[in-house]
């Protein structure tokens, strides 16, 4: 039983609103039993999804965490060259036959919905397309989170980067393709997944990649700790 407690009264939890000042009160029951479902981390599907994507070969994800930015991811990800097949009804087995280095025949466009964390993460990927166009259905949310120095990173790598606005606001057209690698700077105080971004790019660069972050630097060799073939 579950009880909201005043000085002066006790009512149930479903009966009018407490006023400030009141306790909420859960009183013992009987052993609860039973398997409950772990949500599984939308962090951990969007990172395993994208290096099943990048290694060639088939690779299984497990219990993918499923939701509105997870149809993002797997657009993405089929829009990277990688195949997308479920292996259950229940969908909680996701077969993924990778590309290695994105390709694509012509022009795509990728609706990210409203997933600012795959939308970071893929805008460097996609900088290895001929051109890609990033769009989004919810204007006054991601659509006015900025990223523009994750665009001036890959201009520097070799991309043409055209967002909306000085700050980089969706839309955002890449012509990419003919990337190089260098060295780079981002503070890295607006956000980390910039930085995730470049990490996952970089192995599929072919040269070496120095990252600055802030006013320490930052340095990765892409082939020395991440290899994707």
């Amino acid at each position: 039983m579950i009880r909201l407690e005043s000085d002066c009264m006790q009512e149930n939890v479903n009966s009018e609103p407490a006023h400030l000042g009141r306790k909420l009160s859960i009183a013992p029951g009987s052993m609860l039993r039973g398997e409950p479902a772990i949500p599984s981390s939308k962090y951990y599907t969007l990172r395993y999804m994208l290096a099943a994507t990048l290694a060639r070969g088939e690779s299984t994800v497990a219990f993918p965490a499923l939701s509105d930015d997870s149809e993002a991811l797997f657009r993405g990800c089929r829009a990277l060259g990688a195949q997308l097949n479920w292996r259950d009804t229940q969908r909680q087995f996701l077969q993924v036959a990778g590309v290695g280095r994105p390709r694509s025949q012509g022009p795509v466009t990728i609706d990210v919905g409203n997933a600012g964390a795959v939308l970071r993460l893929l805008l460097g990927l996609g900088a290895f397309l001929p051109e890609v166009t990033f769009i989004t259905d919810h204007p006054q949310s991601l659509g006015k989170r900025p990223n523009r120095e994750l665009l001036e990173a890959l201009n520097a790598l070799g991309a043409a980067c055209e967002g909306t606005g000085p700050e980089g606001y969706l839309p955002i057209t890449i012509h990419g393709g003919n990337l190089h690698g260098g060295r780079v700077t981002i503070s890295g105080a607006r956000s980390s997944q910039y930085l995730s971004s470049l990490l996952f790019m970089a192995p599929l660069l072919g040269e070496n990649l120095d990252i600055v972050v802030g006013s320490a630097p930052f340095l990765y060799r892409g082939r020395t700790i991440l290899c994707v073939p």
